[in-house]
C-alpha cells in the first residue's frame, strides 16, 4: 500500500514536467480532434477521435469512447494505416482489418475537403461533417469539435 502511495505521488509530480517538455518538441505537429460517431447496422459507437499530423508527412491518432477508454490507436504513413492497441472485444483479425482498409481511405482524403468515391467506399461532406461508408456497411462519421 506504501508503494502504491509513494508511485502515485512522484507520478503526479514529474507528469506535469514530462508534459511541459513534449510541448516544445511537439511545435511541428497539427492536432485535430473529431466527435465520432460510428454506425454498424443498427448499433452506433460513439466516441472522440484525436489525430495529430507530424511534419514528415505521417499521422497519429486515437480513438476514445464516451466513458474515456481507449477503443484503438491508429497511424498513417506513406498511404498506409495502422490499426494497434484494439480494445478487447473489438480485437478480432476480421473487425482490424476492416478498420485498417477503411482507415486508409479515410485519412488518405480527410483533409482534402471533396468528395471521393472509389469502388464501394465514398466519402463525402453534410453540414460540416465528413462522412465515410465503408465497404462492410458501416458508416463514419466525423464531427470537428468547437473549443
Amino acid at each position: 500500500m506504501r508503494f502504491l502511495l509513494l508511485i502515485n505521488i512522484l507520478f503526479f509530480t514529474l507528469a506535469p514536467l514530462s508534459a511541459q517538455s513534449g510541448e516544445n518538441s511537439q511545435s511541428d505537429s497539427l492536432c485535430k480532434e473529431y466527435n465520432l460517431r460510428i454506425f454498424v447496422r443498427s448499433q452506433q459507437i460513439t466516441g472522440i477521435c484525436v489525430m495529430e499530423s507530424r511534419e514528415e508527412g505521417s499521422l497519429v491518432g486515437t480513438v476514445i469512447n464516451e466513458m474515456g477508454v481507449k477503443v484503438f490507436d491508429f497511424t498513417f504513413k506513406k498511404g498506409q494505416s495502422r490499426i494497434l492497441n484494439v480494445i478487447g472485444p473489438a480485437n478480432r483479425w476480421f473487425i482490424r482489418r476492416a478498420l485498417r482498409k477503411d482507415f486508409n481511405f479515410i485519412l488518405a482524403h480527410i483533409f482534402d475537403n471533396e468528395e471521393v468515391k472509389k469502388g464501394r467506399r465514398k466519402m463525402w461532406f453534410e453540414k460540416g461533417d465528413i462522412c465515410f461508408s465503408g465497404r462492410h456497411k458501416i458508416e463514419y462519421r466525423f464531427t470537428p469539435l468547437k473549443r
